[in-house]
């Protein structure tokens, strides 16, 4: 019934805006750090480790989180907090192959930053990356794709084409930082802070449309 859709967007809405969680937890972790952690020289990953060591063992770069069941576990919270909300949420896009094919590749970056709370960087790094790069390609991939789709005219709009614009933008910026981050050029500001601007668009974007939808009377059970 139109009510039980309305039920499900709104519960999938409400995963996208817990998606905020992750920023929580990962100040948390960092101010458990006995060691200064760098947002411009740190990786996110570096939360994440399970043992205290030198990040290439030959160099300086001194990791140790203290905390890092706790960011592991936000990683695994955040793939199910985005694979959920996709699925969802899936009526509020407009019809066609673009959602079906952004909303999959929502599904898969969730379970791509699953795999990296089940994997840390220094104790199974082959999955990690994998689950990184999944995660980083398929979410940047997808908001591309999900703003296009928001950009056609469609009857019955729910999401207005404004979130298209941002989508676009955001999915493209990630993109580029990425291949920045590939490369090896990180514009002077660091290998942590060019992974940041892959990394946290997708859960700004999502959380942003989440509480559209949440207040929006139109999508409202």
């Amino acid at each position: 019934t139109l009510r039980n859709h309305s039920l499900r967007r709104t519960i999938g809405a409400a995963l996208w805006v817990l998606c905020l969680q992750y920023f929580v937890v990962e100040q948390i972790v960092r101010n458990g750090w006995t060691t200064p952690y760098s947002w411009a020289d740190n990786y996110i990953s570096d939360l994440g480790a399970v043992e205290c060591a030198n990040r290439p063992p030959d160099s300086a770069r001194y990791v140790c989180s203290p905390l890092h069941a706790a960011m592991n576990t936000s990683f695994i919270v955040q793939g199910l907090l985005i694979a959920g909300g996709a699925i969802l949420t899936h009526a509020a896009f407009p019809v066609g192959r673009m959602r079906t094919t952004a909303l999959g590749l929502l599904v898969l970056a969730g379970v791509g930053v699953i795999a990296v709370g089940f994997a840390p960087v220094d104790a199974q790094i082959a999955a990690h990356y994998a689950g990184a790069g999944v995660h980083f390609v398929g979410g940047n991939a997808a908001m591309i794709l999900l703003g296009a789709a928001l950009r056609q005219p469609a009857q019955g709009r729910v999401i207005p084409r404004p979130f298209g614009t941002l989508a676009l933008l955001a999915g493209s910026l990630g993109t580029i930082a990425l291949g920045l981050l590939i490369s090896g050029h990180y514009l002077g500001w660091g290998a942590g802070a060019i992974e940041r601007i892959v990394a946290y668009p997708l859960p700004l974007l999502l959380a942003g449309m989440g509480v559209f939808l949440l207040t929006d009377r139109k999508t409202r059970p």
